[in-house]
């Protein structure tokens, strides 16, 4: 949490984790599964690999899925039906 304008900050991330359940929510009723990377742990590819590849069968390429990438965070859906 940044140190200045403090109740600003509460107010957008309680913003954001709300929009973020609501579109989760969607793409679950559409047959995704949503899986939600925050920017930072994008800085580490190794270990982003890692935790990408844990999600899916290791003989499914991630080069078959479908990537939505935003500034704030990158989500990653794989096509569940």
């Amino acid at each position: 949490m940044p140190g200045t304008r403090v109740e600003y900050w509460k107010a957008k991330f309680a913003r954001n984790v709300a929009n973020d359940k609501v579109n989760i929510q969607a793409l679950t009723n559409l047959g995704w599964t949503p899986i939600v990377i925050w920017e930072c742990e994008t800085r580490d590819i190794q270990t982003l690999e890692t935790r990408i590849a844990a999600v899916f069968h290791p003989a499914v390429p991630p080069a078959t899925k479908n990537y939505i990438v935003s500034p704030i965070l990158l989500t990653l859906l794989n096509d569940v039906s």
